[in-house]
């Protein structure tokens, strides 16, 4: 569970207005800081983050929350997501300022990417000209909709190229680039 788990939050918000903790301000404060775009790949998180909600009444980014919920961690993989919304009919929102969904049904809240947010992170890293991106949890999909998805947002005239780095991580972890060199910085 996140450390901030006293409040619901995007476990990965492309960007956040009333904070550093986003990839936009991470990435921007590298490169400001003399980091070439094309050392720096973007994480896609193949997961999201549920907890309980003091109030379901208030259950927006920032909500006050008592923990996790659903599962003993709050982790679920998108599959569970997908199944768990489907089962109970759970409220999915898009937060357009945050760039990031996030569903809740009575006292639960879950934040995660959807395919939709998984294609604007991706057109995100292209716009900044970054290495590439990687997957975090690849077998957290649901029958690969968000891999292809991202696969799918990407320009593979230019010669596209995906690595795994298994080696570096575990088997959860694949990364795509246009180039693909060893001196590149993970943010995640």
């Amino acid at each position: 569970m996140p450390t901030w788990s006293n409040f619901t939050g995007a476990q990965a918000a492309l960007y956040d207005p009333s904070s550093t903790t986003n990839a936009d301000y991470g990435i921007g404060t590298w490169i400001d800081g003399g980091l070439s775009a094309d050392k720096i790949v973007l994480s896609l998180p193949f997961y999201g983050y549920a907890w309980t909600l003091v109030n379901p009444a208030n259950n927006s980014i920032g909500a006050p929350a008592t923990g996790p919920a659903i599962t003993e961690e709050g982790d679920m993989s998108f599959k569970e997501i997908k199944d768990y919304i489907s089962r109970y009919g759970a409220t999915v929102m898009y937060n357009a300022t945050y760039m990031v969904n996030y569903c809740s049904i009575g006292t639960s809240w879950i934040g995660f990417d959807d395919v939709e947010v998984v294609k604007m992170e991706v057109s995100y890293a292209k716009k900044r000209n970054l290495l590439g991106y990687f997957v975090w949890q690849v077998p957290y999909d649901d029958n690969w909709v968000l891999s292809q998805a991202s696969a799918a947002q990407e320009d593979n005239k230019n010669g596209q190229k995906s690595a795994s780095i298994s080696n570096h991580f575990d088997d959860n972890c694949s990364c795509y680039s246009s180039t693909w060199n060893s001196d590149i910085l993970l943010l995640h």
